[in-house]
Formats: structure tokens, sequence, C-alpha cells
């Protein structure tokens, strides 16, 4: 028994009881019997109130679920993040130690007047005191949030709509290790070069209908020279079926002839090809499969970075498109408008 992670959890808020389910993953050489796990705090600023959970066996190379949840309560309203200790032993007593951290918020307002942008046309606050009007998002563009769309979650504040950064935990949100955040500059208003993030998470596929997912949205409002730091909890509806084909987020040729592109979607990626065309002759071009699987000049395998490496050129010129294709048939096709070299 070696390690585990953490099921379920959406965050901890201060001051109220919190439940945590945690799953073990088995990684030694022999049945693991009669396992139990014990949680204790780090710091005074938390009270363990059920500390013990219990497991069934756990064979080689299986992960399993805790039968019971542990219960525990944090205090301090300035602590960010709380660091647990996970003790886990066995029938024959050996032990094993991890840490782990649970964000913490305080008990926030809810936000109710927030808008959702999945692909659609808004107008947003940008720079601390200006605005924009951008396409956020990718989707179908109605405003409501369905499985496989990738959102920005835009709060109305001051009669304007200003962009969020997101603090989530749930299974729902942003599979595949996917974890989106964008920049907005405020060097041009605070002269210092703060810088706004927000988030845009991605909606898994087997969301369940009409699903709630609960966010830490935090935003900022200018108070020159300073910035006021709001937070507040928005909590979206997930309704209906993925129809949004995958997202690339670069594409690139390093040099080598090994192209690499980063594909990502709320599903599995089943497909990714790609057309090198000539520069100065469009109707010649290359045709590849791009794999994720650790061979053939993909460095990792099932990191969403799909590569190939092309065979030995005569020197070109060549501009890439990426066509995907997602686990329920949609497909993108993304032309990059840099121009690449091969050799």
């Amino acid at each position: 028994m070696a390690s585990f992670s953490v099921k379920n959890m959406k965050y901890a808020t201060i001051g109220m009881d919190v439940t945590l389910k945690i799953k073990l993953l088995n990684k030694g050489i022999e049945m693991g019997e009669r396992i139990k796990a014990t949680l204790s705090a780090t710091r005074q600023s938390v009270d363990i109130i059920k500390e013990q959970v219990d497991f069934d066996q756990i064979g080689v190379n299986k992960i399993g679920e805790s039968k019971n949840e542990f219960k525990f309560r944090v205090q301090a309203d300035s602590v960010e993040i709380e660091r647990l200790k996970l003790t886990v032993t066995d029938k024959n007593n050996k032990e094993w130690v991890s840490f782990f951290e649970v964000p913490l918020f305080r008990n926030l307002p809810e936000s109710k007047e927030f808008e959702i942008a999945d692909g659609r046309l808004v107008t947003v606050v940008k720079e601390g005191v200006k605005t924009e009007t951008v396409i956020l998002g990718s989707g179908n563009g109605d405003g409501v949030a369905n499985p496989g769309e990738s959102i920005v979650i835009l709060v109305k504040d001051l009669n304007k709509l200003w962009r969020t950064s997101l603090k989530v935990s749930d299974q729902y949100v942003n599979p595949n290790g996917i974890n989106i955040r964008v920049s907005d500059f405020w060097g041009s208003y605070d002269h210092v070069g703060g810088s706004a993030k927000y988030s845009i998470p991605l909606i898994s596929s087997n969301c369940p209908e009409n699903y709630l997912i609960d966010f830490v949205a935090e935003y900022w409002l200018p108070d020159y020279p300073n910035h006021i730091i709001k937070q507040k909890k928005v909590s979206v509806k997930v309704i209906g079926k993925d129809n949004t084909p995958p997202e690339m987020q670069w594409v690139r040729i390093p040099g080598d002839n090994v192209i690499q592109t980063r594909i990502y979607d709320g599903s599995v990626i089943q497909n990714v090809t790609a057309k090198l065309i000539l520069k100065d002759d469009s109707g010649k071009y290359l045709d590849f499969v791009l794999l994720d699987n650790g061979t053939n000049g993909d460095k990792t395998k099932d990191d969403n970075v799909f590569s190939y490496t092309i065979p030995e050129q005569r020197f070109g010129l060549y501009q890439v498109e990426i066509t995907a294709t997602d686990s329920f048939g949609n497909v993108m096709v993304r032309r990059n408008p840099a121009v690449f070299v091969l050799h």
C-alpha cells in the first residue's frame, strides 16, 4: 500500500464539518488485508471529528474505496490551505504515511448574477477599467453549460461582467489533468504589472444530466493603486449532451521533424491526424496519424500531446492542419497560420 487519492471532495468551508472519502492503490506484491487509514492534523487549526476509516481487501495493483468517511473541521479563518496526515496500516501492522492538502474557503455568499460563456460573444472587463467584446469558451454558445464544453464564468458586478479565476474539486471538471488559465494583464492600469487570471474549466462528457457543480469564483475590482479581490460561490447546472469537438492548444515542430500537438476534450480522443501542406504549392501535402502512446516520437503516453516522427524530407516550408475526433464523433479541423520547416 503506497498511494492514495481523494474522491469527490468539493472544497472545505471554514467553520463547517467536512466529510472525506479516499481511495487506496495497492502497489505492493501481496494482498492488502484489514486495511485501516487514520487522519490526523498537522496544525492546531483543525479538529478531527472522525479519524479512522476501514477498507475491504485490496488486491495487488487494485484500488479500494473506504467504507466510511473521515470528518474534520477547520477553525482559523485566515488559513487558505490545510495540510493533513494520512497513516495507513494493514493486518501485519505495517505502516505507510502520506500527506495531502485541502483548499479552504470562508462561508462565501452565493452569486446569482452570473453568465456562462461557452463559445459566445460577450462584452467583458479588460485591464481593470477597459472593456472588450470577445468570444470566450468553446461550445454551442447558448449560455448553458453542457458536457464537453469549456466555459468561462462571468460574474456581474458594478453593472459589468468580470471573468473569474475558479477553484473546484469535482470529478466532472477538467478530466485528464486539463487545467487552463488565462491572464488579463492590468499593467496599463496599475503600472506594476498586475495580472488577473481567469479559468476555462472543461466539463467532462460523462457529467450527469442536471448535475450541479459548485465553483469558488474569484475576481478583481479596480481601486487604484490597489485591487479589490472578491470571492463568491457559483453553482452551475450541467444539462444536455456532448456536441463539442476537441480543442487544440498548440502545435509545433521543434526542428527534429517531430510534430507535436496538444489536444483536449471532455471525452476520449479517438483519432488525430496532421496534414502538412507545402507553403508554395498547396496541392502538395503530407498526411500522418499522430499518436499518444509513447512511441514514434511521442514522449509520454496518455498526456494529450499527440506526436509523430516525420520521415526525412527535402528541405521545405509547410503549414499544418490538424483534425481530431472524439468518442462522440465530434470533429475539429484547425489550420495553424505559422510556417514550419521540414528537412
